[in-house]
């Protein structure tokens, strides 16, 4: 397979994956000399409380060998340090679609939600590491998470 070559964590590029919550095209519903703000950026439904989780990403190979996936429930992540390469592929009850495989340029602040079912692997940093912030159901490590191996690794472009 071809190096996967990462584009631009946007809103049009992110679909069929997930939506971005870290920037918005509406106005702004206050904007004045100490702040700006956009409310109801998006709407988001979850089946449970939520847990958050600290995400490290170690500099290693930029190589994917395997994907994980959650059924039941989103996943959102929030980039709090560093700028990395995360790579996504849609839903399918079988592994992920080759052909829909993409890898994303996350770069520091940005968040995202990835849609229940896509599947994806720990982000690429692009420096030493990268730190995300990452909220999803509670108990979803324990009960909603589907690790497979890739028949054949798939390398990922760099930043």
């Amino acid at each position: 397979m071809a190096i996967l070559n990462p584009v631009d964590l946007t809103a049009s590029n992110l679909a069929g994956y997930g939506r971005l919550l870290s920037e918005t095209g509406a106005e702004a519903m206050a904007d004045n000399d100490e702040f700006t703000y956009w409310g109801r950026v998006n709407i988001l439904e979850f089946p449970s409380p939520l847990s958050t989780g600290l995400l490290v990403c170690k500099t290693r190979d930029s190589v994917v060998s395997q994907m994980e996936r959650h059924t039941r429930t989103p996943e959102i992540l929030t980039a709090l340090s560093g700028d990395s390469v995360i790579v996504l592929a849609e839903n399918r009850e079988d592994g992920p679609e080759f052909s829909t495989l993409k890898a994303f340029r996350v770069r520091q602040g940005q968040s995202f939600v990835m849609e229940s079912g896509t599947w994806h692997w720990i982000p690429y940093p692009k420096d030493y590491e990268a730190r995300f912030l990452v909220l999803f159901a509670e108990k979803t490590e324990d009960e909603d998470l589907e690790v497979i191996e890739l028949q054949s690794p798939v390398p990922v472009g760099s930043f």
